[in-house]
């Protein structure tokens, strides 16, 4: 199977973030073992179990296999956490699935010092980095880089940085990595209930614009959502294609209730959900898409 693209992470870099979240969720020491142990909780399992001793042998086997897999994975993290530069919302979240992680291998009687050394330091090591981040939040600049991250990315939408997707896949694309990077930490961390609105109503309105410069109308024009949800680009089929699927991986976390419009543009459903308008306006496609990608005026991924 060939690698992703090159060109898809360096334009994507929240995937790296997203992938780092999601292994070390699923580092999941204690589920296996229990597992395990509830398909013998028969009792006439368990009593042959005891008469046999296979149960006691069949779990230190799985403690075995589990000890393996968990410094292979651990001395990997290790490696990719001091060779990439990740965003503090991944770091974060990543810190709080580790001290999940070191609470349930109390599970494992054999869990060795080594393992349980490297799983300390490894978290030691990020924590260190969120501590000089948190420092870098109490500064007075941090709303100025949030304006910075909306402008950039905004720059590079207009100088066809994503031109192989659609419209909707380009504003979730710019959304998800402005949720994952200064932007995303200014609104989750700024106690102004003001200050977040209007970094969103200016997010808002920068994204109107591009849509009506790109489809050369207004912002009460309405057209055929096709015009917006479906892509036009005649690029590589290869690259566009992983684009396409980088993009539904960030968006796994949607759900069709919750987020109709984007799960529709994201998982490619056979079926179009009714709350999916046939025609829109620049203003109340962006809304939208806001609405979806906003919990109590923080941007969510």
């Amino acid at each position: 199977m060939n690698s992703l693209s090159a060109e898809v992470v360096q334009r994507l870099p929240s995937l790296k973030d997203k992938f780092l979240v999601d292994f070390v969720n699923g580092i999941d020491v204690a589920k296996e073992q229990v597992r395990f142990q509830n398909e013998r909780r028969n009792f006439f399992n368990r009593l042959v179990d005891g008469f046999t001793g296979k149960g006691q042998a069949r779990q230190q086997h799985i403690n075995e296999q589990m000890l393996n897999g968990l410094e292979s994975s651990l001395r990997w993290l290790s490696e990719m956490t001091e060779q990439l530069t990740f965003s503090n919302y991944a770091l974060e979240k990543t810190t709080r699935e580790l001290t999940s992680l070191k609470n349930n291998v109390t599970f494992l009687a054999d869990f060795s010092a080594d393992t349980r050394e490297m799983l300390n330091s490894l978290a030691v090591s990020i924590n260190s980095r969120l501590d000089g981040l948190e420092i870098r939040l109490n500064d007075v600049d941090m709303r100025q880089r949030a304006f910075q991250h909306i402008d950039m990315l905004i720059s590079q939408w207009r100088a066809e940085y994503l031109n192989c997707l659609s419209i909707a896949e380009q504003c979730y694309a710019i959304i998800n990595e402005l949720a994952w990077g200064d932007c995303g930490d200014f609104l989750r961390k700024c106690t102004s209930c003001s200050d977040r609105k209007k970094l969103l109503q200016y997010l808002q309105t920068e994204l109107v614009n591009y849509v009506c410069d790109i489809t050369g109308g207004t912002p009460q024009q309405r057209y055929s959502s096709e015009v917006l949800l479906l892509s036009t680009s005649q690029g590589h089929s290869l690259l566009v294609e992983d684009f396409k699927q980088s993009l539904s991986y960030l968006g796994s976390g949607l759900s069709l209730h919750n987020q109709p419009l984007l799960y529709f543009v994201l998982q490619k459903v056979d079926s179009r959900p009714l709350a999916v308008p046939f025609l829109m306006n620049a203003n109340r496609f962006v809304g939208k898409v806001m609405d979806e990608s906003t919990v109590e005026g923080v941007l969510c991924v």
